[in-house]
């Protein structure tokens, strides 16, 4: 049963998703069902998720395309790229993300114009594709989620959202962080990756340059490579952690000498990559990060 205050916001978002999955993919929904989510807390192996935050109150919420497997998931993005005319879709690659990206932000883009002709006028972050790491909805007090049931004939796919009224400081601010990486390819390649995914970015091409950008854009994590110029990542992130203890890293190198991967543990970082520059694995980190600390 949906609360009575959030029931023709979520009809909303149910008749959209209906709709639009008709009309992006061809495939029949057979029914769709809306219900208060029970499952708060489940893992779901991959999503797509979008932060939303009311413009008129302390409010936010979010948006959640949830599939229980990889196979689900491409197959959703073999339907939409066959609609639209492109070629069939084999892997979870990136045209298959931007196909589900798209899809995500149709469904969502169409629903809060409806949100705010009923009243309920809110903003939206890009989405952000989770892979391998769990997404647990809010159980905080304020917070109320819900489910949305698209029945096929095959399967079924399920769209979240949580309405949250305590909550002070908003979800939808965009996650910072900042890569420091000598090598101009590497760094704009990652960068582009992270900016897709929804990431504030910013660059420093040398541990010296990192410290100085760091005080000014205050990212919520650092991007570090060992071996550069003018200043190293483990002399760099000395200087970082003396004027924020809290500064947070990702290590992204081509050595993994003992000494160096001992000295980066005592500085607290969070995941140790090896180069050659592999998106899945640098992804799966940095999301089992903010997922490890959610008000990160």
């Amino acid at each position: 049963m949906v609360d009575i205050p959030y029931a023709e916001l979520v009809d909303v978002l149910a008749r959209n998703a209906t709709d639009i999955f008709r009309e992006m993919t061809g495939a029949e929904v057979v029914q769709y069902k809306v219900k208060a989510d029970e499952r708060l807390g489940e893992v779901i192996p991959m999503a797509h998720v979008i932060d939303y935050e009311h413009l008129k109150k302390t409010a936010n919420g979010q948006f959640i395309l949830g599939f229980a497997n990889v196979d689900m998931a491409v197959a959703v993005a073999t339907a939409l790229a066959e609609k639209m005319g492109l070629a069939r879709v084999t892997d979870l690659d990136e045209i298959a993300l931007d196909l589900l990206n798209e899809f995500m932000n149709t469904i969502i883009g169409r629903t809060i114009s409806e949100w705010d002709r009923l009243g309920t006028a809110v903003r939206f972050s890009p989405p952000s594709a989770i892979k391998f790491t769990s997404v647990k909805l809010d159980t905080s007090g304020g917070a109320h989620a819900f489910v949305v049931i698209l029945s096929l004939n095959f399967s079924h796919v399920a769209f979240r959202v949580t309405f949250n009224e305590e909550r002070k400081e908003s979800m939808a601010i965009r996650r910072r962080i900042l890569v420091t990486e000598d090598s101009a390819v590497i760094r704009t390649i990652i960068g582009r990756t992270l900016e897709k995914f929804g990431f504030e970015v910013a660059q420093a091409e040398n541990g010296r340059r990192s410290v100085e950008v760091y005080r000014e854009f205050r990212p919520h994590l650092v991007i570090m490579d060992l071996v550069m110029p003018e200043m190293g990542g483990l002399e760099a992130m000395t200087s970082i952690l003396e004027s924020d203890p809290h500064a947070k890293f990702i290590i992204l190198t081509s050595t993994a000498r003992r000494d160096q991967v001992l000295s980066a543990k005592k500085l607290g970082v969070r995941s140790y990559l090896i180069k050659p520059f592999q998106p899945e694995a640098l992804m799966k980190a940095i999301n089992q990060f903010f997922t490890a600390h959610k008000d990160a």
